[in-house]
């Protein structure tokens, strides 16, 4: 399986080996640079070396380590996350073998080797493949202390996640959700998990401690990881609530980050939560529920960042190999989406699937109060491969609750599938016009 998976990515790395990064991926890279030339965490534009935190440290780091060691490859830039990769393949492939044996395993295992948004996002320069990874990792330890009890895997668990939060400083949040998992799953007797709880709380404060005080002595203020928290949640809520469907005017986005791009960098974050509150504000009384409703369109549309380098003429592969990366793309995007998610309902209920099913719901609740893009649901994916996997292997529920849990599956997958879909064919449309003006 792990030979599949390697394969598979080395074969997928090859239109995308030398594109050059784009948008977060120069940012991720100029960041990565300065670390590698002694300059520290930086503010990721050259040439100014300031310190910053302007996203969470972890991949930068990890991609400077692949600077000092290889030099500015483009290839092996985009190749090194493989090996991250197949680690997480490995993962699913042990949680599901201890739960729903070797034909869960196996199922599981190839539905991660063969996803093709796990596969692409090894070799792009964002964040989301190691935060998977990381995510998984979690999901492996609190699975050992599941069925073995033993603290140790709570701390493990923790640190894991403090990891995750280091490379999206989101998941920092989740170690609340799941202190209060392990309280619920001690009931009635919850004092009994307070312990453990504290164990895997403190692991994740260890674990982010150095870099917020990193953060107190360079930028002279209480920063926990980044500096961007207010950016995203401005910009996911800026639109015009008359046509709250449609995406926000690229012109309007630009005037508003240009503005705030103006101010002193330590007023930026004031003006973007001003930015933010006014335009939830305005929004009232049915903001929230306006604002799932586009969260769930612009979260699994299918406009991936694979796509995109193709739309966009980020790269110029043969007009073949352009045609297969959009068909895989999208039978990829709904193979894994929809088992996964019909497999959060079918497939019988254990602790370790509550808290999976809290990892899905804390996303998009998260999203749902910021911006939304389809990348951000790559750390997930893993847990749809588990549950899918289990569900091809025949781990279904039986007897009468089944109907209604079938019927509520299909209106998740309806949800994630119907209302992106005219934003998907639209995006479609226009990407199949740019393939046809390939040789």
């Amino acid at each position: 399986m792990l030979g599949v998976a390697l394969g598979v990515r080395l074969l997928a790395l090859a239109p995308f080996a030398a594109a050059t990064p784009v948008f977060d991926e120069s940012y991720y890279l100029n960041v990565a640079e300065g670390i590698a030339r002694g300059h520290g965490h930086t503010l990721g534009m050259r040439p100014e070396w300031a310190p910053g935190a302007l996203r969470p440290p972890l991949f930068s780091f990890l991609l400077a380590g692949v600077l000092r060691v290889f030099g500015p490859s483009q290839p092996v830039l985009r190749a090194f996350q493989i090996p991250l990769s197949l680690l997480t393949v490995w993962l699913v492939f042990r949680i599901a073998a201890r739960r729903y044996g070797t034909r869960g395993a196996g199922a599981a295992g190839l539905l991660c080797a063969l996803s093709p948004s796990l596969v692409h996002y090894s070799h792009f320069l964002w964040a989301e493949h190691l935060a998977a990874l990381l995510l998984t990792l979690f999901f492996f330890f609190v699975d050992r202390f599941d069925r073995g009890g033993r603290r140790r895997d709570l701390a493990a668990a923790g640190a894991a996640l403090g990891l995750a939060a280091l490379t999206k400083e989101v998941w920092v949040y989740f170690g609340a959700v799941a202190a209060a998992w392990l309280l619920w799953g001690a009931r009635p007797r919850w004092r009994a998990a307070l312990p453990g709880a504290a164990i895997l709380l403190l692991a994740l404060a260890l674990t982010i401690l150095p870099w917020t005080l990193r953060n107190q002595r360079a930028l002279g203020r209480f920063v926990l990881v980044s500096t961007n928290q207010w950016f995203p949640i401005a910009m996911g809520n800026l639109y015009d609530p008359q046509r709250w469907l449609d995406p926000t005017p690229e012109d309007v986005r630009k005037a508003v980050i240009w503005r705030g791009q103006r101010l002193p960098r330590d007023k930026r974050a004031a003006f973007f939560k001003r930015v933010a509150l006014d335009l939830i504000r305005e929004q009232q009384p049915w903001w929230i529920g306006k604002k799932l409703v586009r969260t769930t369109i612009t979260m699994y549309h299918l406009g991936s960042e694979q796509l995109r380098f193709l739309a966009k003429g980020w790269i110029q592969p043969g007009r073949l190999t352009a045609r297969l990366l959009v068909v895989t793309d999208v039978l990829g995007h709904y193979a894994l989406l929809v088992p996964g998610l019909l497999a959060l309902w079918l497939v019988p209920g254990d602790r370790l699937k509550v808290l999976a099913v809290l990892a899905v719901l804390f996303l998009q609740g998260v999203h749902t109060l910021a911006n939304a893009v389809p990348r951000f649901t790559v750390p997930l994916l893993p847990l749809y491969a588990l549950y899918a996997g289990a569900l091809l292997a025949g781990h279904a529920v039986r007897g009468p609750g089944r109907r209604w849990r079938l019927l509520a599956g299909a209106a998740c997958v309806a949800a994630a599938v119907l209302l992106p879909l005219p934003r998907s064919l639209a995006f479609l449309a226009k990407l199949w016009d740019r393939v046809a003006t390939l040789p």
